[in-house]
């Protein structure tokens, strides 16, 4: 359930699991932890309670380790391009 009370729907919970972890990804090129993770949530989660930036709204509604697992994946995608970029 989210602020309002209303039951989440599989899709909303994918969305905003995919918008924290595009944050995430987007701090930098190092390898993302788990501690990353938690500390960027705990931030947004810091918010008050209707600051409006949709982002504290969705850390309130993801998990950490579905967080690092999709930035994980992004890193090995990027990590395997530039691989066969400079074949």
């Amino acid at each position: 359930m989210n602020r309002s009370g209303a039951t989440l729907t599989p899709v909303r919970a994918i969305e905003a699991t995919e918008l924290i972890a595009l944050d995430v990804f987007n701090t930098g090129a190092h390898q993302v932890t788990l501690g990353d993770v938690e500390r960027y949530l705990r931030q947004l989660r810091g918010h008050v309670p209707d600051c409006g930036c949709d982002r504290c709204e969705a850390a309130a509604m993801v998990r950490a380790d579905g967080v690092l697992m999709i930035v994980r994946a992004w890193q090995r995608q990027l990590a395997a391009t530039r691989v066969r970029a400079l074949r």
